[in-house]
């Protein structure tokens, strides 16, 4: 996993609407920590992660307002429905993305 990369889980819908931008920068450590992490919530939601470097992608950082690293913006439709900061990303966002999960499969049923 590197920055630069995009993800799309095994078997993702592609009519797929939900994704996050992934703000970070190779020089900051959670921002690392955060690359080798974001591979298990890869494995349980079939959301796109796509992974934004702040210092070579300064148009998406000016457009998404981004203050600090890293940050984590869901889009639905490329329209911000949430925003995550900080080193402690991982639990917010798999909370979140289960209360998305669920809602949409209470939706669908």
């Amino acid at each position: 996993m590197s920055i630069g990369d995009s993800i799309s889980p095994p078997g993702a819908k592609h009519n797929m609407t939900i994704s996050s931008k992934i703000f970070i920068s190779q020089w900051d450590t959670f921002s690392k920590r955060l690359l080798k992490r974001i591979d298990i919530l890869k494995k349980e939601f079939e959301i796109e992660f796509i992974f934004v470097d702040i210092d070579i992608e300064k148009d998406l950082v000016s457009k998404f307002n981004v203050k600090e690293v890293p940050t984590i913006i869901i889009l639905d439709n490329d329209v911000e429905i949430n925003r995550i900061v900080g080193e402690n990303l991982i639990k917010p966002l798999r909370s979140y993305f289960r209360k998305v999960t669920e809602e949409n499969n209470g939706k669908n049923n």
